[in-house]
């Protein structure tokens, strides 16, 4: 029995071995990665994956929904914030760029979509809204004749593209580089059906607890304002984490960081005791007007956060704590989230 059974079953182990090192174990267990999920490192990411959800919850296909990212992608200079202004001041605004910003306000009261039409959620609403009817901004071409319900199901994501390019964005030269932008997004996106992880760390230690402490300590005071003055925004966070026993060091908006052995760290991982930076995507080390700097104090599960910050308004030198915070950099701007050692 022990020969017999050694013939006949060794060799069946060994070919079941070498299934599972032929194709990783994914084919034993059926698993079709569907229930992975994107590494995001940045807001840009982080942003699109927003947009990625929402319009899979509404049944667009995920080749026309990278199609769509293509698009979005080189209309806002590749950061995904809603609240983008045309750079160059054309007078487009959004995710899309609706040209003149009052076509997207015009629209959203058409469609009796509730909401701020400065974020990500409320404009994909008016983007759906938009290919679900006739006369809505998108128009069928010879070309691309696809009517919008037929754009949202296309399974060619190159096609979807272009498409939503020439049938909705309608630039004045062709842009065949959003063919390339779209499969960036969907070698990214397919298949991951989980939403990244919106809750940090809200148990600061060690000196992080300490400069929290301070910031609340100073929230309702006034400091003087102007260059270097301790008013200034990110004179009062370089206070707070100094006198709590950190290290926050001179240096430009971006190169302060780095000289002081920060790292860049992406929204889902932020911690209560990081910091965010509005840096300019232009000239990310200069002290541009629109440069803002704040502590984080806390991060609330709805993706918000609790934050203390100095000098808002501008000039007023106030330092003020706000509960659900949500990160709106001015045009042209990008937010950074800094972790110091």
């Amino acid at each position: 029995m022990l020969k017999r059974f050694g013939k006949v079953v060794l060799p069946f182990l060994f070919l079941l071995l070498f299934v599972i090192f032929l194709f990783g174990g994914s084919g034993i267990s059926g698993s079709n990665g569907g229930s992975s999920k994107p590494e995001l490192s940045t807001e840009a990411e982080q942003n699109a994956w927003e947009i990625w959800s929402l319009l899979k919850e509404k049944g667009w296909t995920e080749e026309a929904i990278a199609g769509l990212l293509g698009n979005i992608d080189q209309e806002t200079g590749g950061t995904f914030v809603a609240d983008t202004n045309e750079i160059g001041g054309g007078g487009g605004y959004g995710l899309i760029q609706w040209t003149p910003k009052s076509v997207l306000l015009n629209h959203l009261e058409l469609s009796d979509i509730s909401g701020d039409y400065k974020t990500i959620k409320t404009q994909v609403e008016i983007i759906d809204w938009e290919l679900s009817g006739v006369g809505r901004g998108y128009i069928p071409t010879s070309a691309y004749p696809y009517s919008g319900e037929e754009y949202k199901q296309l399974t060619d994501l190159k096609k979807a593209a272009t498409a939503y390019e020439v049938n909705r964005e309608r630039p004045r030269d062709p842009h065949p580089e959003r063919q390339e932008l779209a499969q960036k997004w969907y070698d990214l996106f397919h298949g991951a059906s989980s939403p990244p992880s919106s809750g940090g760390d809200n148990t600061a230690t060690g000196w992080k607890k300490k400069a929290i402490e301070l910031a609340y300590a100073d929230v309702g005071k006034t400091y003087p304002t102007g260059w270097n003055a301790e008013g200034e925004c990110i004179k009062a966070v370089q206070r707070w984490i100094n006198s709590g026993g950190g290290r926050f060091g001179v240096g430009g908006v971006r190169s302060g960081y780095i000289n002081s052995g920060a790292k860049e760290v992406s929204k889902n991982e932020v911690q209560a005791g990081d910091v965010m930076q509005y840096e300019s995507i232009i000239s990310p080390d200069s002290f541009s007007t629109g440069v803002h700097t704040l502590l984080i104090t806390g991060v609330n599960g709805d993706g918000t956060f609790k934050i203390v910050e100095s000098n808002n308004p501008g000039g007023s030198g106030l330092v003020s704590a706000t509960e659900n915070w949500t990160p709106r950099p001015p045009a042209n701007f990008r937010t950074v989230y800094w972790r110091f050692p």
